[in-house]
């Protein structure tokens, strides 16, 4: 559930965090996460799904279309094996997986019960940078959002918001023009780019190399396979793409 408000609140803000380099991860839902995604995708963004169920079929199947875009602007991802169906157990699981590949989560909307919390949760335990959007005291869908703010959550009225916590890695995203090579690459995921050649390398020698956190590397990763810039082989070895990912 979500208002018309905080459709167009995500639809802001995804739009502004792409334009400046960032990948957006949702999880393909109705409301809130289908609105960041198209945002993206309009946008020309990378931006990743998170599925509760296998990837050989879309949940919910109204969404198939729009699975379909995010796969030429990103990924559809999942720890679910083909056949999976989309269980009500698998979605605080596939919540989990969002908010660990994302430095930051934003709120935008959130009952006093409700998965957004869960996610809200697993990035605080993975130390990761909570945002919530406020709304009207009276309105039950921005209780969540108020209660995470009282708890320590940052509060956000637009994207320069966010942008103000991680200022080392969007700086050169608005001092400099990307080449279109690198338009859709922060600075922390260009530096990693640099440290993966095309001799096939595995996830403990970049880790090693780029002296990131597993968590900080795996995110990269995932990004900067989205943008068809490395590969992972069979062995779980990693290389630059010899094609162009734009």
């Amino acid at each position: 559930r979500c208002t018309r408000v905080g459709q167009s609140t995500a639809t802001v803000l995804a739009q502004q965090a792409a334009d400046i380099g960032f990948c957006i991860f949702s999880g393909l839902a109705y409301g809130i996460d289908a609105a960041a995604h198209r945002a993206v995708i309009q946008s020309q963004g990378t931006t990743i799904a998170v599925l509760a169920n296998g990837l050989d079929s879309v949940y919910p199947k109204a969404h198939s279309l729009l699975a379909q875009d995010i796969r030429q602007r990103g990924a559809l991802i999942s720890e679910y094996p083909p056949a999976s169906r989309p269980l009500a157990q698998h979605f605080p699981q596939r919540n989990r997986i969002i908010s660990g590949l994302a430095f930051g989560t934003v709120v935008v909307e959130a009952a006093a019960r409700s998965g957004s919390l869960i996610t809200a949760r697993h990035a605080l335990e993975q130390g990761r940078e909570v945002f919530c959007v406020p709304g009207a005291i009276n309105n039950p869908l921005t209780q969540g959002c108020h209660r995470l703010i009282q708890q320590g959550a940052k509060l956000i009225t637009g994207v320069e918001d966010i942008i103000a916590e991680f200022s080392d890695m969007t700086g050169s995203c608005r001092q400099h023009n990307y080449s279109s090579e690198n338009r859709n690459l922060d600075q922390y995921a260009k530096s990693l780019l640099e440290l993966i050649e095309y001799d096939p390398i595995s996830i403990d020698e970049i880790i090693q190399k780029s002296g990131l956190t597993p968590e900080e590397v795996c995110s990269m990763l995932v990004v900067l396979e989205a943008a068809g810039r490395v590969i992972c082989d069979t062995n779980g070895l990693y290389s630059q793409s010899t094609t162009d990912g734009n």
